[in-house]
């Protein structure tokens, strides 16, 4: 979180050469993953998660390692605009897990859904989401209920329900024993939280999330795209390319497909021709 991508690559080298047994090992890869995705390296994390599902095939029960795989490599395709290869990990994940239980990948269907605009479907996923909590008694995992409302309300551009939707996640999400499915989720959380009110004109909401944000994690990009936003919204174009410009910096080694990446670009652009 404070930005030292150096000491933190050496520090997970050293905890991947030293790891003893396929846990470690697979904590270490997800530890590398999170920084690659920090770096807008998803192609990477592709490549990682990979390599982690060898590791957690040895420890973990058949349905954890389905989850653990298919799901965030699922995510990390529709980061990358790749829907049709979201949709075949998605298939595969669905024939990997029997019902009831593959009901809990209704949660990434619906993002990928909502990303297709296919929001009858997103809303069917959805429910189906709702029951498998409800079936399980798993009330630790509701966040994904507003998480997956989010994803609907921001694709059909209805940004302040969004932003309620997400402020809902991450107050489920920080309260939740479990993780939240994805390496930075919560600072990601964030800043689509704050980009939505920017987005609804809620500057003031979305000043207030960004404070919380980055008291607690300062060196996540989106972040930084999000201040960019609110800065242009309210009038202060140069402050906003500096702080797009800081995103920019973080993200160097982006790949040239990453959505957030490809939108921090055009947001510069603009900012840089409004300078001119």
């Amino acid at each position: 979180r404070q930005g030292e991508w150096s000491r933190a690559r050496a520090l997970i080298e050293e905890a991947r050469e030293i790891s003893e047994g396929a846990l470690q090992a697979s904590n270490a890869i997800y530890m590398e993953s999170a920084l690659e995705l920090r770096l807008g390296r998803v192609e990477r994390a592709l490549e990682l998660a990979a390599e982690q599902f060898e590791f957690n095939r040895q420890v973990l029960a058949p349905v954890d390692q389905v989850f653990s795989y298919y799901v965030p490599v699922t995510q990390f395709n529709i980061m990358l605009d790749r829907l049709d290869d979201a949709e075949a990990m998605l298939g595969e994940a669905y024939e990997a897990i029997s019902a009831p239980l593959n009901q809990f990948l209704s949660f990434i269907e619906v993002v990928l859904r909502a990303r297709q605009h296919r929001f009858e479907q997103a809303e069917g996923a959805l429910q189906e989401g709702v029951e498998a909590i409800e079936r399980f008694k798993a009330d630790y995992l509701s966040f994904q209920i507003f998480l997956a409302s989010a994803e609907i309300e921001r694709e059909k551009g209805n940004y302040s329900a969004a932003a309620d939707h997400f402020q809902d996640a991450l107050t489920g999400a920080l309260r939740s024993p479990v993780d939240i499915g994805m390496a930075n989720g919560i600072s990601l959380l964030f800043g689509a939280c704050a980009q939505m009110h920017v987005k609804a004109g809620e500057t003031e909401l979305a000043a207030a999330v960004l404070d919380r944000a980055f008291a607690r994690d300062a060196a996540e990009p989106n972040l930084w795209v999000a201040r960019a936003m609110l800065q242009e919204a309210n009038g202060n174009p140069r402050m906003a390319l500096a702080s797009v410009n800081y995103a920019l910096a973080i993200w160097a080694d982006a790949d040239p497909d990453y959505l957030d990446y490809r939108e921090a670009l055009a947001l510069n652009e603009r900012l840089t021709a409004a300078a001119d």
